[in-house]
């Protein structure tokens, strides 16, 4: 698993680094190959338009919008099934313009299922 993971990671980073030519699109990123996985979708978010899945029972009351300052981004889902008992989601965000090149990865250990 840890070696998908990481050959899905050198896609992102070659795919961030080249995202400044005009061949390269989010869309064109859902059509990408992955050993032991596939890209679910590709969608470019407009600024300040993401809107988070609603939350279930318990969930925090409506609140001004946190996402509402977000630069426009393109945002990748990938199912990973490195063994036949394995499904792994992914969700990345690519800046649509003026990446920095440095790349954060946010996650969480165990069977949690969701990340507070």
């Amino acid at each position: 698993m840890k070696t998908t993971i990481l050959s899905l990671l050198s896609v992102v980073t070659a795919t961030v680094a080249s995202a400044q030519t005009p061949t390269m699109t989010c869309e064109r990123l859902g059509a990408m190959t992955l050993a032991g996985g596939s890209v679910t979708s590709s969608v470019t978010v407009p600024a300040g338009q993401f809107a988070p899945p609603q939350a279930g029972r318990g969930g925090r009351a409506a609140v001004a919008n946190p996402y509402a300052d977000v630069r426009a981004f393109c945002r990748v889902m990938a199912q990973l099934k490195p063994s036949a008992d394995s499904d792994v989601r992914i969700e990345v965000w690519l800046p649509v313009n003026g990446c920095n090149g440095k790349l954060q990865v946010v996650g969480n250990g165990g069977f949690a299922g969701a990340i507070g």
